[in-house]
């Protein structure tokens, strides 16, 4: 939708992609556990407005993570996302 709020659209697609990540993990609580996270953390998208830097560089994180994922390489992917973890959570201050 070409109406959508760019930031609730950002909010969207970074859920489903962290949705769809613990998915592939094959852990069968993972998915629920990331998605209730990720519904607490839309408070956070604000910060994320078009432009900002950090919407940039969040892709670029997801982008390492798809990377290794799709490779086979499963201990990059596990770095790669515990990288994005870590700098998303200094990103927010948390």
């Amino acid at each position: 939708m070409s109406g959508e709020d760019p930031v609730w659209r950002f909010g969207k697609l970074d859920s489903e992609f962290h949705i769809c990540v613990a998915e592939a993990s094959g852990n069968r609580m993972l998915p629920k556990l990331i998605s209730e996270v990720m519904r607490h953390s839309q408070r956070f998208w604000c910060l994320m407005t078009p432009g900002n830097r950090n919407v940039e560089v969040t892709l670029q994180e997801h982008q390492a993570i798809q990377d290794a994922i799709e490779s086979g390489h499963s201990d990059q992917a596990e770095q790669s996302m515990r990288d994005h973890i870590e700098h998303a959570m200094e990103r927010h201050k948390l």
